[in-house]
């Protein structure tokens, strides 16, 4: 008898209560990387919430799986400041670029990248990636010639371009 009335007081876990009980994975632990190296100290106020950003982003599984649009930073920053934070970021080794974003709302998608423990190591790499980033603003300035007609202008910005696109090539070869 007493087996019987122990049995039946006895509380059973019910399905609810198996789950709560079961193990959870807890989310890895996510730290900003490179905070104290001399890549960090070069960056602008901007490549810092950028990269902040991203590290909001960052659940622990997604490392080389980021996105960040221009809608998304629009309220903080102009574009042209963005673009220039992120080069900064791919520059001093934070970001790595692993699609660009094309036409049809594809974004670009970045991955966290642990390069700037070279980077920070030469000091000469830091300037020479300064100066290129540095190249690079004061390339996107020039304007195109009013005295240009059509076809001169846009082969005109088509150089442009391509000098850009070689100086960043550059930046991330530093």
């Amino acid at each position: 008898m007493g087996y019987a009335k122990n049995y039946q007081n006895k509380k059973h876990p019910s399905s609810n209560n198996r789950s709560s009980k079961a193990y959870k994975p807890k989310p890895p632990f996510r730290s900003v990387e490179g905070v104290e190296s001399s890549s960090w100290d070069r960056l602008s106020p901007y490549g810092v919430y950028v990269l902040m950003e991203f590290y909001r982003k960052f659940n622990g599984y997604n490392r080389s799986n980021l996105t960040l649009s221009y809608k998304e930073v629009q309220k903080k920053m102009a574009n042209g400041t963005f673009s220039k934070a992120i080069w900064e970021l791919i520059g001093f080794g934070f970001i790595d670029v692993k699609r660009f974003g094309r036409l049809e709302r594809n974004n670009s998608i970045y991955a966290l990248s642990d390069r700037w423990k070279n980077v920070s190591q030469n000091s000469k790499r830091l300037d020479k990636i300064e100066k290129l980033l540095s190249r690079v603003e004061k390339v996107k300035h020039i304007n195109t010639p009013s005295h240009l007609d059509g076809d001169e202008k846009s082969k005109f910005r088509i150089r442009r371009r391509r000098l850009l696109w070689m100086i960043r090539n550059k930046v991330l070869g530093a």
